[in-house]
């Protein structure tokens, strides 16, 4: 499920819903690799996120979103889920849209064939996807996915091209390629849920030849247009305004700045990503050095450091949250020593459960009187907790002869509201 937990702070990523379209192509090719006969071929039914467990929410335009992509990779129904659970008719209203749209074309999709000749390629800005130069294991090649998908389907002599924005800031601008047509022969490009007609300037059909090389169109911000391509017949009843090309390009002109604006959004999101993905990164300890106090000395070794006084030897272990792994007091182990546990760990309950195992980066070592003091901190990533991602934990450790004093403090580093 792709939800916004109410409960925690929100995170955003502007390819939040390319698992989904990735899952349902995955899905699809598992079963075909296993099962050869169709009549043993089962009918597969998405439940695309509603509202659950009373504070998994979702945006009015998401249901209807999953909904188009589970039915282009043939899936036989969508029913969101739980809804409507409180929802209005703002979420009722792309449901409809959808459900109309897929009536409208299932037979492209169910009796028609899948095809690569259409393409779509981008014209005004869209921003790498958040999984770019990420890891997600479920879906290998989700880095290289662009936020701009393309399902086309061949039925009865016309062409399905369906397009879908995964960008949820902005609009698209795009565009689109048919290859294979008779090159002089006339085909109509219907839009039939906004009831447009694209044509050439002068207000003529598109020939095969123009499509070939393209035309230009426009999908909305979080949205899939769904257009039919067919040869032109005279008479044929075709209702609705006519869009030519001419018209497309003011308008994209016009809404350009508007895309840039949010474009630069992204850039500062993709900064601070990059920023937030650098945790996950080993610090370089390769410059840590052994320091002597009153009564008390710190000895660096591959990840650890060791406090070593009279009565006690006290391990840190840098590499796991910086927690006590070990302590010495008096010959006796005062620490459960264990390899996921160990003394001075952060964590949470709510609103994920949460401990601190990775490495920490060292702030500094310095001395005070009959004590050495270690600071340290780590910046939570996004693999760690995406509930608390962005958030920097440091620590202090005064150690001295018998006695440690810590200090663990929260800092909120992503310059966002986390509330």
């Amino acid at each position: 499920y792709v939800f916004r937990d109410m409960n925690s702070p929100y995170v955003y990523n502007n390819a939040s819903f390319l698992p989904v379209f990735l899952c349902a192509r995955d899905v699809q090719a598992y079963l075909a690799e296993r099962i050869s006969d169709p009549a043993k071929f089962p009918k597969l039914i998405a439940y695309p996120h509603g509202n659950q467990c009373f504070s998994w929410s979702t945006a009015p335009e998401m249901p209807a979103f999953e909904m188009y992509c589970y039915f282009l990779h043939r899936w036989k129904g969508a029913l969101a889920y739980i809804f409507p659970y409180g929802y209005d008719h703002r979420y009722f209203a792309p449901l409809a849209q959808a459900a109309e749209d897929i009536a409208a074309t299932e037979d492209f999709v169910f009796k028609g064939k899948r095809t690569d000749r259409v393409k779509a390629i981008q014209e005004t800005p869209l921003p790498e996807n958040f999984y770019k130069d990420g890891s997600n294991s479920q879906y290998p090649d989700i880095q290289n996915q662009s936020l701009l998908q393309t399902v086309a389907y061949e039925w009865n002599g016309k062409i399905l091209a369906a397009v879908g924005n995964f960008w949820q800031k902005g609009e698209c601008f795009f565009t689109l390629k048919v290859d294979g047509l008779k090159a002089t022969d006339s085909y109509v490009v219907f839009l039939p849920s906004q009831k447009a007609v694209f044509t050439y300037d002068n207000g003529t059909f598109f020939t095969g030849a123009q499509l070939a090389k393209g035309i230009l169109l426009q999908v909305g911000a979080f949205r899939w247009n769904l257009y039919e391509i067919e040869p032109y017949r005279n008479g044929m009843n075709l209702p609705g305004v006519k869009v030519d090309q001419n018209m497309v390009r003011k308008t994209m002109a016009a809404r350009l700045p508007d895309i840039q604006k949010s474009l630069d959004f992204e850039l500062k999101e993709a900064a601070k990503l990059k920023l937030m993905r650098s945790a996950d990164e080993v610090p370089n300890y390769s410059a840590l050095k052994d320091l002597k106090g009153d009564g008390i000395e710190a000895k660096y070794d591959n990840g650890v450091y060791t406090f070593i006084s009279p009565d006690q030897k006290l391990t840190v272990d840098l590499k796991h949250g910086g927690k006590i792994a070990s302590w010495l007091y008096l010959g006796t182990q005062i620490v459960a020593v264990n390899p996921n546990f160990g003394l001075g760990i952060e964590g949470a309950w709510e609103p994920r459960p949460f401990m601190l195992q990775s490495p920490v980066r060292v702030i500094s070592l310095s001395k005070e009187k009959n004590a050495l003091v270690l600071e340290m901190e780590r910046r939570i990533s996004h693999s760690e907790s995406k509930f608390f991602e962005g958030v920097t934990i440091r620590k202090k450790l005064r150690i001295s002869d018998g006695e440690v004093k810590p200090m663990s403090t929260i800092v909120n580093s992503t310059g966002d509201s986390q509330s």
